[in-house]
């Protein structure tokens, strides 16, 4: 055990080791982060608009870029009246 101890702590303290690790982190993190993280979020945002379409097809609304639309059928619970007005013509 003692053996161990004795080049476990030579390793630790020896500043190329030290130095190779850290690149070797920098290098593994940058190719993670590079490559696969983009890949990730065109996934989730992929899923996010999909669920978003979802919702916006349940409660009626339409984007038109910079304003959306309300559909009056959808959003005005059965047996009231449709709201009329501007928005709605």
């Amino acid at each position: 055990m003692d053996d161990f101890l004795h080049h476990y702590y030579e390793i630790l303290s020896d500043p190329a080791h030290l130095a190779v690790e850290v690149t070797l982190m920098l290098v593994v993190d940058g190719l993670v982060l590079g490559l696969l993280w983009p890949l990730f979020r065109r996934l989730i945002d992929h899923r996010l608009d999909r669920h978003h379409a979802q919702v916006d097809a349940e409660h009626g609304i339409t984007h038109h870029g910079d304003h959306i639309h309300l559909d009056p059928v959808v959003v005005t619970p059965v047996g009231e009246p449709a709201p009329r007005g501007p928005e709605c013509e």
